[in-house]
């Protein structure tokens, strides 16, 4: 081998990066002295370097009389395996990266690797975790995408508009209070995240994303899913609307942390299907962040924290009783006083801040499946009472809902979509499920998208029946299509 009379030391070399990329001082003078391509917005490695690069660089630029040449850094911690211990190939504790690319996709690497913790920590490297931010996110995001796809009508498609730069504020005129908390929880995460980022707290603005995705798949579209199947056209629209338009501008959010899953929803939604391969969500504009959240869609925010938090109580009183959701109660006493998930503005206001309308009060009934919600005024902490004592017309009403239950799982399993009309047929000595039939059989054909609901003396086996229990009585149900 011969030294190469060139290189002083590598070392020497990688601190010279910021000068030499521009051959300084030989050309380009005027990019490093005016600071036009200098200092560096961020440099990033891993915590060995603080006496590597992070030293080199910044002895070369001030002995060169240039000061630093970088304005921040992220850092790097180690990555171990899941027991803490350093990976090495003589423990055989290593992981291939291109196996977990392999299983679990980029994405889901990528946003393992932003909300395990903060950069400079060491990280414990658990392929369960990644597992879990593929399952949590990247799917749960495109289910989220599919099920739009279903219901959008093609020839009516929203199409992308392009908005001149300055005008990017979309209007979405829906009057439903969902709708408007989803645009309100999108303005949120977008001014969130762009403030962390700004600042290069990637943890911070990372931890934002799956936090959105889990409230715009778990509550946003559980709580609007008969909204998308609704005959009313208004609702319809206004639903669909709402839904493309967050999927665009959160995909444009999500795109530096998921950048595979993110360009894939926005050329779905957009209408471009990766025809055009001058449109990507990465040549699209920041999401605009200046979007300033109204008085009222804070009031949105908070009303709906304290719906969900009644919610999750109720739920919980539920689970304590021993009865399930499905089954209909009588009543929910709420006892309102101060609430923790308010934001100071409103929580220091005491109980007359904690006022709860009627649109909140229907998804409070929904989500619980209650009759009826009565508040009342209280001290200390919000409680909850939940009436479990069940009648006759409730439990008639749960038969319905496990009948809906068990005809939409053979549905299901049977592959059909929401397009296709079924035939339904039972068999049943159970006197509580005839009643419970006769009585709701409008509501089953509708909840099922069933053309009849008759009952045979006999079912006969085929690839979609089903013999079921609906406490402790059975009955035979087939579905025909």
């Amino acid at each position: 081998m011969a030294r190469d009379q060139s290189v002083l030391d590598c070392w020497f070399d990688s601190g010279s990066m910021p000068f030499a990329q521009q051959h300084y001082p030989f050309e380009n003078k005027n990019l490093i002295e005016e600071k036009i391509q200098y200092p560096a917005d961020y440099i990033c490695e891993a915590i060995d370097q603080t006496r590597g690069w992070f030293y080199t660089l910044l002895a070369i630029s001030t002995f060169l009389g240039e000061g630093a040449s970088y304005k921040n850094v992220i850092c790097l911690g180690h990555i171990n395996d899941k027991y803490g211990k350093k990976m090495s190939k003589s423990k055989g504790n290593i992981i291939n990266p291109e196996d977990v690319i392999n299983d679990y996709g980029v994405d889901a690497i990528r946003m393992h690797m932003y909300t395990i913790n903060r950069p400079g920590d060491g990280k414990n490297y658990d392929l369960n975790d990644v597992r879990d931010a593929l399952r949590k996110n990247v799917m749960v995001l495109w289910n989220v995408c599919k099920f739009y796809e279903i219901y959008l009508d093609k020839k009516t498609k929203i199409k992308r508009q392009a908005v001149p730069a300055g005008r990017r504020e979309a209007k979405i005129d829906s009057t439903n209070v969902l709708d408007k908390w989803i645009i309100a929880r999108l303005k949120q995460v977008i001014k969130k995240t762009d403030k962390e980022l700004n600042r290069y707290y990637v943890y911070e603005a990372a931890k934002e994303i799956p936090e959105f995705i889990n409230d715009l798949s778990t509550w946003y579209l559980r709580r609007s899913r008969q909204r998308f199947k609704d005959e009313d056209k208004k609702e319809k629209n206004q639903v669909l609307a709402t839904m493309g338009f967050v999927l665009l501008e959160a995909s444009k959010a999500i795109a530096p942390f998921m950048p595979f899953i993110s360009e894939l929803i926005w050329q779905k939604v957009a209408g471009y299907d990766f025809k055009d391969k001058n449109q990507s969500v990465h040549l699209e504009p920041w999401p605009e962040k200046n979007l300033e959240i109204s008085e009222e869609e804070l009031k949105i925010l908070d009303q709906m924290a304290i719906v969900r938090k009644i919610v999750e109580m109720g739920l919980a009183k539920r689970d304590e009783a021993g009865v399930k959701v499905r089954q209909p109660l009588s009543k929910l006493k709420v006892k309102l006083a101060r609430h923790p998930c308010l934001s100071g503005r409103q929580a220091a206001g005491g109980s007359e801040k904690l006022k709860v309308g009627g649109e909140y009060i229907n998804l409070i009934k929904d989500e619980l499946n209650v009759k009826e919600v009565v508040f009342i005024k209280g001290e200390g902490e919000m409680k909850v009472e939940l009436d479990t004592e069940i009648t006759e017309e409730l439990k008639l009403e749960g038969i319905k809902r496990e009948l809906v239950r068990f005809i939409n799982n053979l549905r299901k399993q049977a592959g059909l979509t929401v397009k296709d009309k079924i035939a339904v047929v039972y068999s049943t000595n159970s006197k509580n499920i005839k009643t419970a039939i006769n009585k709701f059989l409008p509501d089953i054909v509708r909840d099922t998208i069933s053309i009849s609901l008759k009952e045979e003396l006999a079912v006969e086996d085929s690839a979609i029946s089903k013999t079921v229990k609906i406490n402790s009585e059975e009955i035979r149900l087939s579905v025909k299509v």
